[in-house]
């Protein structure tokens, strides 16, 4: 029985402890670069790269309780290469939960680098770029894609989720560096959408005999294109009915 209840009170004080712990920040913004991995509330270390030319970041955070406070937000200035930033939220519990940033600016050393040197799709340009975490590919039948990648640094694990049995509709693929020395990480993410659209290819022979460009046809424009297509056989079988026609009448008049 002591047992039982000290396993209740134990599991009662961690899930509110959880619950205090988790009810910190709603969303943060940046105003230059982006959050990686993606902000979630229970995730507690970040990481941001930017170009050398940013000298200054705007912070910005939105807290879930009027009754906290939060320290380390607002106008930071940046120098090149690694800053680190740390933001406390004060509860009124008098608790504080600490955010941490990294925010590289410029060239990163190889040993923090978790960034893609390259990312491609076989057959589709995603306009990649290392510091961009996010893509949108449209697909028509692929079941799984040809994905290819590159790491800067050597001394990470790279896990791809999602590329398998692609499904009609919205797929996402993950591509997760992960560090192997510590919990930091960088998520790339892929948005696939695959459709069962009909693609026609149309060459501009007149512009340019390489160039093609792929035209999207929905249900109506579907239908008239085989009324089309049905009318046009029509009148060329009347057409060559009409020659044969002709000439059998032509045959038998001169008989």
């Amino acid at each position: 029985m002591k047992r039982k209840l000290l396993f209740i009170i134990f599991y009662l004080l961690t899930f509110f402890s959880f619950g205090i712990k988790i009810k910190a920040i709603s969303n943060i913004s940046l105003s230059v670069g982006s959050l990686n991995p993606y902000f979630n509330k229970g995730i507690y270390k970040y990481n941001v790269y930017l170009n050398e030319n940013i000298s200054e970041i705007h912070i910005n955070a939105t807290l879930e309780e009027d009754d906290d406070y939060v320290e380390g937000i607002g106008n930071i200035i940046l120098d090149k290469g690694e800053n680190k930033v740390e933001i406390k939220v004060h509860k009124k519990n008098e608790s504080v939960i600490y955010y941490i940033f990294k925010i590289f600016v410029g060239e990163i050393k190889e040993e923090n680098n978790l960034l893609l040197k390259s990312l491609k799709v076989k057959g589709y340009d995603i306009n990649f770029s290392s510091n961009v975490f996010n893509y949108s590919l449209n697909i028509l039948d692929e079941k799984e894609l040809d994905i290819t990648y590159e790491t800067f640094n050597s001394n990470v694990n790279v896990k791809l989720e999602g590329n398998s049995n692609l499904k009609e509709g919205n797929n996402i693929i993950l591509i997760t560096v992960l560090s192997k020395e510590s919990n930091e990480k960088s998520i790339y993410k892929i948005n696939v959408n695959k459709t069962k659209e009909v693609y026609k290819e149309v060459f501009d022979n007149v512009l340019d005999s390489n160039v093609s460009s792929k035209i999207i046809l929905n249900d109506s424009d579907k239908i008239l294109l085989g009324a089309a297509i049905f009318i046009v056989i029509f009148f060329i079988i009347l057409f060559i009915y009409k020659l044969i026609f002709i000439k059998k009448k032509k045959n038998y008049n001169r008989k």
